[in-house]
């Protein structure tokens, strides 16, 4: 160690006496071991700030600009940066480099020691103002080789450090004027740089190019800055679909990391306020987004850009979207008092009420805590029928969507809270222009009524005398849905079943008043609202009187001649009486009078839902019963028993005479017994598999084939091929049980199952065709 030190003392010595740095071969030596300096303590950091501060020290000396500066710059911008990682002092090294900014600024006007500069200002302490000298030096050089995306990644960290906590009056002071100061350089840059590009005529005219130093660097940083500045090339030179496909590839990568670096943070900043990317500013905002998601500690920095965007953003659709965005940011505790803060300075404009309340509603989604806030927003300046006409629309309808989510998502919580103003909403908004408010109260009502914060029935007894008869289709299909959760809440007292049955009716009713083409109140969307809703009921509660005129008639004729017979018996007799139960044919006769493709929709929907609802209430198991007994179910128990008696009489006859007859009967009824409980095991199977390949074999010797019984061969061939299908489902049943025995018992592997089975039926085929072979001999 202490002779390494002095064969560089020695050289720093020599290098100090050279009249000229780029013709000294000791400052070219040295320079070329910055790169490989190891930096892996403190104290070897230490030393390597001391021997690059040496090297600076020996270029200050000259009075021409020397050509290995450039890189040693570069490199002593890197160790800068490391250090501030390290908590270790760079104020030596940075007067250093701030001297050589003053001397030659074209030296550091290089992008990636912009790159560096917007990772250094995050790790600055705050009375540490020389870098933003640095940084102001390079934006101020007339500078014409770094895009302004590179410059944008400076904006972030010039954010931060104006709002720093830590910072004391005067130096927060001097940081904020710096910070401004450098703020407007790269507005400048960016706007001559805009003026420059429009005033060519090229195709390719502002396209400034990105160019980077491919010799060795000194720290990690220095690559990963290198490799940013690659990835600014890319969005400035590509085209514009494969950057859209880079910045979605980005946002996808951002969901799998918990640990967002800066770096990348500063380069989506950078295209989300440089003015010359506003293709991909939405795409930049989403990325954004995700890192205050995913990273909560980043989510401070963001709101200041957030709002400074606001400020620039000449389009007002993308300045709607960044104000809806922000939110988004309230990720971490710390975030919600800005961000909070920040939306209630909107709430002081008139112009702003709506936005205001919105983006106040949209924060409590986030953040519960700020609920007290948005109740106090939603109470104060109260909808009523006498304020109503002074409060805008606008106004009105963010309130009532506001109310609508509250009780969408915290219905017990704070459901009851919002009763009140939703109560003043529907009293209020009677007119056409103030319909949509009314239908996001009826929707708050509804999601209030689903989580049995009121009753349904209460609430229907109160809204029945303003609703019933309002003529706005869009309160009729909200009533409608409100409807569909009366199945879902009834309770079994005489009281609901009677306001269920007049709720069906009323369904029905709306169903047939507006889907009549004829009316001069038809809307189908209504009607088809009403079929939905119905879908939601069991077939139970429909009856033939609910069902239009035109589809019943013949039933109600007949229902008719019967009462007027059974009237004296009966004298209470109703249609209901007669038919009970809705003829499934008044459905089917409903489809042609449905005119619209809403309708038709709807009606199957409602018709779906029937049959579902038929095949849930089955009775458990009836499908697996009826399908093991479909080979016996429809015979009669005499015909079930010919092939067990053929069985028995074939084997126990001991006449040669009967036997040949005996056989042929079998063959044409043989077949495994059909199981009546649940499956048999696998060795029952495989028993009876073999039992039916020895038939096979006996049957094979035992029919006869003589050409005087004419009437029997013809039959022949076809018994044989139905013989064979059974009995080659039999025998791929009696394989498939075999290899489960195997594996049980530990004969063959897990993975070689499903082989075996797959390849079953061609060992069966192999079995059959070796029987055959053998009795044909």
């Amino acid at each position: 160690m202490p002779l390494r030190l002095a064969i560089q003392q020695i050289l720093f010595q020599q290098a100090y006496l050279a009249t000229s740095v780029d013709d000294d071969q000791y400052v070219g030596f040295l320079c070329s071991m910055v790169p490989y300096i190891q930096l892996d303590s403190s104290q070897s950091i230490g030393e390597g700030v001391q021997f690059v501060s040496q090297l600076l020290f020996i270029m200050l000396q000259q009075s021409t600009c020397p050509s290995l500066l450039r890189p040693l710059v570069q490199n002593a911008m890197a160790l800068c940066y490391l250090c501030l990682q390290r908590d270790l002092s760079v104020m030596m090294l940075t007067h250093k480099i701030l001297q050589i900014a003053h001397k030659w600024p074209e030296v550091l006007s290089t992008g990636q020691n912009i790159i560096l500069l917007s990772q250094m200002l995050f790790e600055i302490n705050a009375d540490n103002t020389v870098v933003l000298d640095i940084a102001l030096i390079i934006l101020n050089t007339n500078n014409t080789a770094v895009h302004p995306v590179v410059h944008g990644c400076l904006i972030l960290p010039l954010l931060y450090l104006m709002l720093s906590p830590q910072a004391d009056p005067f130096t927060l002071h001097t940081i904020q004027t710096a910070s401004t100061s450098i703020i407007e350089a790269m507005e400048k840059i960016q706007l001559d740089y805009k003026v420059s590009a429009s005033s060519e005529t090229d195709s390719t005219a502002g396209m400034l190019p990105i160019s980077w130093s491919e010799e060795p660097c000194m720290t990690e940083g220095a690559y990963k800055s290198r490799q940013y500045l690659k990835l600014c090339s890319d969005i400035v030179n590509e085209s514009e679909i494969n950057c859209l496909l880079l910045m979605n590839n980005i946002q996808e990568s951002l969901t799998g990391i918990n640990e967002i670096p800066v770096i990348l943070t500063n380069f989506l900043a950078s295209l989300f306020v440089t003015p010359q990317c506003t293709n991909f500013s939405a795409n930049a905002m989403n990325s954004l987004l995700v890192v205050a998601e995913k990273d909560d500690r980043q989510a401070s920095f963001l709101l200041p850009l957030f709002l400074y965007q606001i400020g620039r953003e000449p389009d007002p659709n993308r300045k709607l979207n960044i104000l809806k965005a922000i939110p988004k940011l309230a990720q971490h505790k710390v975030v919600v008092g800005p961000i909070l803060k920040s939306i209630q300075e909107l709430g002081s404009y008139k112009g702003l009420k709506a936005i205001f309340i919105t983006l106040l509603t949209e924060l409590w989604k986030i953040q519960d805590r700020c609920f007290p806030q948005l109740q106090k927003a939603l109470t104060e300046e109260p909808i009523t029928p006498g304020t109503i006409a002074a409060i805008s629309n606008e106004v009105v309808f963010a309130k009532a969507h506001s109310i609508t989510s509250i009780c969408e998502l915290r219905p017990v919580q704070h459901g009851p809270d919002m009763l009140s103003l939703l109560s003043d909403i529907l009293n209020s908004c009677l007119l056409k222009s103030t319909t949509p408010a009314a239908i996001m109260s009826l929707k708050g009502l509804t999601h209030l009524c689903e989580a049995e914060v009121i009753n349904i029935q209460s609430l229907w007894k109160l809204l029945s005398t303003k609703l019933a008869n309002d003529s706005r289709p869009g309160i009729t299909i909200e009533i409608c849905k409100l409807f569909a959760l009366v199945p879902q809440l009834a309770v079994e007292n005489e009281e609901f079943e009677k306001f269920q049955e007049a709720v069906v009716s009323m369904l029905w009713l709306i169903s047939q008043k507006f889907g009549d083409s004829s009316s001069k109140q038809s809307n189908p969307e209504v009607s088809a609202a009403a079929f939905r809703t119905l879908a939601a009921f069991k077939v139970d509660n429909f009856t033939i009187s609910h069902f239009p005129q035109q589809v019943t008639d013949d039933f109600r004729m007949q229902a008719e001649a019967v009462i007027k017979l059974e009237i004296e018996k009966n004298p209470d007799m109703t249609i209901e009486n007669v038919f009970p139960v809705v003829p499934g044919v008044c459905y089917i006769r409903i489809i042609p009078t449905l005119k619209t493709q809403a309708q038709l929709d709807a009606y199957e929907e409602f018709l779906n839902s029937m049959v579902q609802n038929e095949v849930t209430n089955l009775p458990r198991g009836i499908y697996s019963s009826l399908n093991r007994k479909y080979g016996t179910g429809n015979q009669e128990k005499a015909l079930n028993e010919i092939p067990t008696l053929l069985q028995h009489l074939y084997e126990q006859t001991k006449q040669p005479g009967l036997r040949p007859g005996l056989a042929a009967g079998l063959l044409f009824a043989y077949n495994l017994p059909a199981e009546q409980n649940k499956a048999p095991k696998p060795h029952k199977i495989l028993s009876q598999s073999k039992n039916f390949q020895q038939i096979f074999s006996t049957l094979l010797h035992e029919v006869p084939v003589q050409p005087s019984e004419w009437h029997r061969c013809l039959l022949m061939p076809h018994t044989w091929v139905s013989f064979i299908d059974r009995l080659f489902i039999a025998m791929i049943e009696g394989r498939h049980a075999e290899i489960d025995l195997q594996l049980q018992h530990n004969q063959i592997q897990e993975d070689e199952v499903s082989a075996k089975k797959n390849s079953a039926w061609l060992w069966v085929r192999d079995t059959l065709t070796g029987v055959i072979k053998v009795t044909s001999r």
